[in-house]
This record gives structure tokens, sequence and C-alpha cells, in this order.
């Protein structure tokens, strides 16, 4: 059987989560960075405790509730701070990195695993950093490829499951070369050679917008001169623009 391998780059409130979540293949677990993120999802959304995530592991698909979650947001971390610098946390990254190795040392139940968002990652790793390695904060020529090389290690492993993968990103704004005029979307990640090679690392890398009140993901190149590199290995004949939701970009090849 195939699996995805699809990153999802958009603007923020461009209905990402929504379009993902609701549509994609269930069982369906989220590894949620991101506050409020599936208020969106109508249906009941079932919380995994990360330490009893090794026992949610070990259940039977049909076991498993519709959507479940597992979440990294730290709201400890949410206070003012009279230092200027990353807040340091390394609880909310210890814990998905145990919920990684679970998925892939105990099993991957679920049909689809999301991470939303790999930029909330970044922010994770980011506040781990500041506390495990404060040297490491002092200037992001330090820092930034750092991160990446950690957030490139996530997708690596999480692309070897035997389940489709999903992750969602957030993009910069529109950056335009002065020389070339040549304007450009990019994956919102801390470092450049992370952020130059991101979609070669999965099979389907889509960008997601709202236009008339309904969800759509641009696919090839063809369809928008602004975001390089997007395209898909499969499935092959893509519209350049097709519905944000499962069936409409994989319901010829998965039933």
């Amino acid at each position: 059987m195939k699996f995805i391998r699809e990153l999802r780059m958009g603007a923020g409130k461009q209905y990402k989560t929504g379009s993902v979540v609701s549509t994609y293949p269930r069982p369906l677990l989220v590894l949620n960075f991101d506050e409020s993120g599936l208020d969106i999802i109508k249906d009941p959304v079932f919380s995994i405790d990360p330490a009893k995530f090794d026992d949610a592991c070990k259940q039977k698909l049909e076991e498993l509730h519709p959507i479940s979650v597992v979440d990294f947001c730290d709201t400890q971390t949410k206070v003012m701070s009279e230092t200027y610098g990353t807040i340091g946390a390394k609880d909310p990254f210890k814990k998905f990195v145990a919920t990684v190795n679970s998925l892939v040392r105990v099993g991957c139940p679920w049909k689809t695993v999301v991470v939303d968002s790999v930029s909330g990652l970044g922010d994770v790793i980011l506040a781990h950093m500041a506390e495990t390695s404060s040297s490491s904060m002092a200037s992001a020529l330090k820092w930034a490829p750092m991160v990446g090389g950690k957030i490139h290690q996530c997708l690596g492993v999480m692309t070897a499951l035997q389940c489709h993968i999903v992750f969602i990103c957030h993009c910069s704004s529109p950056d335009k070369d002065e020389t070339t005029g040549i304007v450009d979307r990019a994956p919102l990640v801390p470092s450049k050679w992370l952020r130059d090679r991101i979609g070669t690392l999965v099979s389907q890398f889509f960008y997601q917008e709202i236009q008339g009140g309904k969800a759509v993901v641009y696919t090839t190149n063809d369809a928008t001169v602004f975001v390089k590199g997007i395209g898909a290995r499969w499935p092959s004949g893509l519209p350049t623009k097709v519905g944000a939701d499962f069936q409409s970009i994989y319901g010829k090849e998965l039933k």
C-alpha cells in the first residue's frame, strides 16, 4: 500500500488543519503544537496523556477513537519575563521525542498521523535548547541550524512509519527579489538549509489557501509563481489546483 508523506504549507487561518483532520483516513492521531488549533474540528477529539501513550500504541485499530490528540502546548511558559530571550522549557520536546519513539518501537495503530505544526515544533525545540544548552542561544547563526537539523531528523523518522503522515507548516510573508521581481513564499522554519530542501523530504508538497470561501491546494509550480518547489511524486496527473480534502487529492489512488 502507498502511504502519504505530505507537507502542507500556507498562511495562518487557511483551514489547513481542518482540511486534513476532518477528511483524512481514520483513526487519526494529531501531535499538536498549536493551541486552539483543533477548535475548528466538529467531531469529538480524544486527548491522550503523553505518559500513557505506550498503552495507546498497543490498542487495536477498532479500539481507537476516530480522532485522537497528544498535546505538546506548554502553558507553563506563557508568562512574562524580565529577561530578553527565549524562555527555557525542556519537557514539551522531551515528551514529543518519547511519543515519536513509541510510534516507532511500540507500533503505530493509527491510519494517519498529523504534526500540527512544523513551525510549532520548531518553537518547542528552541525552548528545549534554551534550557539545556543556553550557550547556543547567543546567536541565530548557531541555534537556527541546530533547530533545523532536529526538525529534519523528525521528518526522517516519521516518514518511515507505516501510516499516512501529514506535516502542517506555516509559511513566510511574500518576499520580493528586487533584482528579478520574483515574489516567493517559503516554509516558516528557522534554517535556510532546511527551508531550501524541506519539500524534497516528502512525497507531496502542497500550498493551501482560501479562494471564494473554499480551501484549495496548489499542487505544481505551474499553478503559482510565488511558491517554489511544490509538487507531488504521486498521484500523477493532478490538476494544478484541487480541493484541499483527501478525496479531491487522493481519491483515485487511495480508497
